[in-house]
């Protein structure tokens, strides 16, 4: 069976990493592909590596204005895409084995909604750091909501791919959340939801870990990103009583875990920038609310860490110590 492929590579400014991302896509052993570049107006050289190679399956489409990451991205809606596409981070690298597992895969279930294959965790020089957990064969969108809630599954935004058609319908990642933050943990879970995931245990890929743009990313865009992900898990669970079971068994230590991160970075902010801690874990029991989970949450209770960033940032004394003795 002929199948068609698109790699979709959103870059700006991408450096070495870009090189060795594209030609490690150019040297898939299967060849019936295109590689989609959003450059987003690169100014470091990026541009003119992209329009060297001589390379009739690259589409190089290139922004001649600054844009931000979500508005790059959501160009891949309006531009003619093979039937199988998949988005690559511009620092990651596919395997020469990537496109033809993935064939195979598709041959053996033709009637999944989304694949993926097991990949290695690399650092900035490319050395393996370690193998991502295993996942099963077959993974239902309750499945990946409780792998992602209890950390039992790696999810990262390269390797996952589906067809065109439904990423389009779907709308693609949401656009509106900040720096697309929670945006793949959300289409991956509206794409499970289609069908099911099928997963190939063979190591088709890199993800390269370094500064995320979680940690990047401004703490109230981070949080208005997480309050935007919370609302669409209370939509979703209405919409498929299949996920009630997960969000009530296995939200509250996701619900948990994050609060305690932001509360945490919350506490090391400027006070002139942000929201006070406490103000943050009201808007955690909310979405408790929201999820059917309040009682299962105690923020404090369960995590004094929380109730000690709360009371540090309660007062200009305690943060100005607290301050002094971080410094």
């Amino acid at each position: 069976m002929e199948i068609t492929f698109s790699i979709i590579l959103p870059v700006r400014n991408g450096g070495a990493f870009v090189k060795e991302c594209i030609q490690s896509i150019l040297k898939q052993t299967y060849t019936n592909f295109n590689l989609v570049i959003l450059d987003n107006n690169s100014t470091d050289g990026t541009t003119e590596y992209i329009q060297s190679l001589r390379d009739s399956r690259i589409l190089h489409d290139r922004s001649h204005r600054d844009l931000s990451m979500p508005d790059n991205w959501r160009r891949s809606l309006f531009l003619p895409l093979n039937k199988y596409i998949t988005f690559i981070g511009h620092d990651d690298i596919l395997y020469a084995n990537y496109l033809t597992e993935m064939h195979r895969l598709i041959s053996r279930f033709p009637d999944a909604s989304i694949y993926q294959t097991h990949f290695n965790f690399i650092d900035r020089a490319g050395t393996v750091i370690r193998s991502c957990k295993p996942i099963p064969e077959k993974v239902t969108a309750a499945d990946y909501l409780r792998g992602e809630f209890l950390q039992t599954m790696d999810s990262m935004g390269t390797g996952f791919l589906f067809k065109a058609a439904d990423f389009k319908k779907l709308g693609g990642y949401d656009y509106e959340i900040p720096n697309l933050i929670f945006s793949d943990y959300k289409l991956y879970t509206q794409l499970s939801g289609l069908a099911y995931q099928a997963v190939s245990s063979a190591t088709c890929f890199a993800y390269r870990v370094h500064n995320s743009l979680s940690v990047s990313t401004d703490i109230d865009q981070y949080r208005k990103a997480f309050e935007m992900y919370m609302e669409f898990l209370r939509g979703y669970q209405k919409e498929n009583p299949s996920i009630q079971k997960v969000i009530e068994e296995d939200a509250p230590a996701f619900l948990q875990f994050y609060c305690r991160s932001l509360s945490h970075r919350l506490v090391k902010s400027k006070t002139d920038v942000r929201i006070k801690v406490n103000e943050f874990v009201n808007d955690c029991r909310k979405y408790a609310e929201w999820l059917g989970i309040a009682e299962k949450f105690s923020p404090y209770y369960n995590d004094p860490s929380i109730l000690v960033a709360s009371l540090i940032d309660s007062n200009k004394v305690t943060r100005g110590i607290y301050r002094c003795l971080r410094n």
